[in-house]
């Protein structure tokens, strides 16, 4: 499945840069400089990246636009607790859109942003940047150890964030090795969609104390939250069980209350 992802976001990419040339966007971006990721996560806090998700492979379609436009649910997430925002743009698979971002970042000039796709080409960091995100997605499992590291090097140079995403020991091998200091440890199996908790608890003792730990997928409830706080985790990233609820605002505000 991924891989027919990513030949189809290759052919989205050519589209990209035909509408906004290298030369146009390196340089430029629409909106002002956000805060940091970083820098938005605080010891003894709950720090959650709130996902805007409305589809995925594995579930189809999880909410409809229409029912609550992406812009309000960005805005409902910020005003709940949200330390940053995950915007899915793949079109086909996730139901996303660049649209969802730009508005997202028009209506909350300072959150971070994650532009949650699939990154083969160093061009989608410069159009990251300049349609409002300041966080790249770096898969491990579909980078090679030069472009990973060249695709992280090019968002700190730009002054963003990578978020490095990892699924087993071998990948998380290779992301300490290229320097990676934001890691995100992915319990879904990207073969299988199955989702499996112990994949962050199995790998946290073998990532560096002093790089930011988020677990991803799988949490629903507020008493997993405090388990991987207890083991040592630094934040969340949660969409699904956010956006299934129907009132994503309330389910993230439930979620950080307890």
């Amino acid at each position: 499945m991924l891989e027919k992802i990513f030949e189809e976001t290759a052919i989205r990419v050519a589209q990209d840069k035909k509408n906004y040339p290298l030369q146009k966007i390196q340089n430029e971006r629409l909106f002002a400089e956000p805060d940091k990721l970083e820098d938005s996560f605080c010891a003894g806090e709950i720090n959650i990246i709130s996902e805007i998700k409305y589809g995925s492979p594995s579930k189809g379609r999880i909410f409809d636009p229409e029912l609550i436009a992406p812009v309000e649910v960005a805005n409902q997430y910020v005003a709940n607790g949200a330390k940053a925002l995950s915007i899915l743009t793949e079109p086909q698979y996730f139901k996303g859109s660049y649209d969802y971002l730009k508005d997202a970042r028009r209506a909350n000039p300072r959150i971070p942003i994650l532009m949650k796709d699939f990154y083969f080409d160093p061009y989608q960091i410069y159009f990251a940047r300049y349609i409002g995100a300041n966080i790249a997605l770096l898969l491990v499992r579909y980078l090679d150890e030069v472009q990973l590291k060249d695709f992280h090097d090019l968002a700190t140079e730009m002054g963003m964030s990578a978020l490095v995403e990892v699924h087993d020991a071998q990948e998380l091998d290779l992301a300490i090795k290229i320097g990676a200091k934001v890691i995100g440890v992915n319990n879904r199996n990207l073969d299988t969609l199955k989702v499996d908790l112990e994949t962050a608890r199995e790998l946290y003792d073998q990532i560096p104390p002093d790089v930011i730990k988020i677990c991803e997928s799988g949490i629903y409830e507020r008493a997993e939250i405090d388990a991987f706080r207890r083991i040592g985790y630094d934040g969340f990233l949660v969409g699904t069980s956010l956006m299934k609820d129907g009132q994503p605002g309330q389910a993230l505000k439930k979620l950080i209350s307890g």
